[in-house]
């Protein structure tokens, strides 16, 4: 009797997992849920229909072996117009519009978004499972809450392998923020940054907006730190960057 209802109460575990994680659209996002809102496991990879394809247990996490990189900044400034990220899958005819089309660390939700590619470049460069959900404006704010992020706030200091955070100027605005990943920082002799090299999505140089636009998005870029630091609807509000000691 025991044994048949435990089994029952895993049953309903099962379904209720699924549902609650079918109403908080987690797909590829990290997080798998029981009924009581306990984390069991993680989301590692959808098809293009949204549906799971491939999850990890939290216990099968908790002990397997994971082997970590070390974080290598760049010893020179990367050649602008090109994509440093691994993004898509080989292939031909790979469809855009499918999160199996590309490689793991970008194999997940809103395809071509600012926050779906510094998500998924964070992941590839630091080999650190982490995401952050929302829109762009609100990164900084979620990743105070969160042990596996670090800030800065001065917006005088930016950090290579950061996600530089751009929020509306105007507190009232709608727009969602813009995120964009810094691949390295060229300085003057005192250190303050003169010239910043990155890469995003969905930017002001993407020629198809809300898409993922192959040699588009994702390419290094170069801007003058003054430029960089300025939008004209949005205002640099500062930096997050992974915590590598978590």
């Amino acid at each position: 009797m025991k044994k048949q209802l435990a089994l029952t109460l895993a049953m309903i575990i099962a379904l209720n997992t699924q549902v609650l994680a079918a109403e908080r659209n987690i797909i590829g996002g990290y997080g798998l849920y029981n009924h009581l809102g306990e984390r069991i496991g993680e989301v590692l990879l959808i098809n293009e229909n949204g549906t799971i394809i491939h999850e990890q247990k939290l216990e099968e996490v908790e002990t397997m072996q994971i082997e970590t990189q070390k974080v290598e900044l760049l010893t020179e400034p990367p050649e602008v117009g090109i994509v440093l990220g691994n993004i898509m899958k080989e292939g031909e005819n790979l469809p855009l519009d499918y999160a199996s089309s590309y490689t793991e660390p970008y194999a997940t939700y809103s395809l071509g978004q600012c926050a779906w590619y510094a998500n998924g470049r964070l992941r590839e460069v630091t080999n650190k499972q982490v995401h952050i959900s929302g829109a762009a404006k609100g990164w900084i704010a979620k990743a105070e809450e969160m042990d596996e992020f670090l800030m800065e706030y001065d917006i005088n200091q930016p950090q290579e392998h950061s996600v530089a955070v751009y929020i509306p100027i105007d507190a009232n605005d709608t727009h969602p923020g813009h995120v964009v990943f810094i691949e390295y920082i060229e300085r003057d002799a005192a250190g303050n940054p003169t010239y910043i090299y990155y890469t995003d999505a969905n930017g002001k140089y993407d020629t198809e907006l809300d898409v993922f636009t192959p040699n588009v998005d994702g390419v290094v870029r170069k801007e003058s730190f003054e430029e960089f630091s300025k939008d004209t609807n949005l205002r640099l509000s500062g930096y997050v960057s992974v915590n590598l000691n978590e």
